[in-house]
């Protein structure tokens, strides 16, 4: 049986990725993924996708989480599109905060605490 999906869980899961990624998936434009030095890197949105969902999402001319369209989304986020839509909102404004992790920590710390969520631990 599939787990329940939670924001909480979203939330979470996200945070944790990236923390531990360090940086955002961003080369002066934002990416649902993009290599580089040999890694791969994913955005709030990407990190929840498989390999297969997130194939050829960056072809978008926008790629924002809504502006993909519902067919493009996985069903297992449905009624969670306006929550991922701001994670990845924070992810894309990290890049112009010098790739900060302490600028993304309290910003997400902030969102958490707006939604009444729980910051975990690394």
């Amino acid at each position: 049986m599939a787990r329940k999906i939670t924001k909480q869980g979203i939330f979470s899961f996200v945070y944790r990725f990236l923390v531990k990624q360090g940086r955002p998936s961003a080369n002066g434009s934002c990416y649902y993924r993009m290599e580089e030095d040999g890694k791969v890197l994913a955005c709030a949105a990407g990190c929840l996708l498989t390999d297969e969902e997130a194939e050829g999402l960056d072809d978008f001319d926008n790629t924002s989480w809504l502006s993909i369209g519902p067919r493009n989304r996985p069903v297992r986020f449905k009624g969670f599109e306006d929550f991922i839509q701001a994670l990845q909102g924070i992810h894309d404004d990290w890049e112009g905060h010098h790739n900060s992790l302490v600028w993304f920590k309290n910003e997400m710390a902030s969102f958490a605490a707006l939604h009444g969520l729980t910051v975990p631990k690394v």
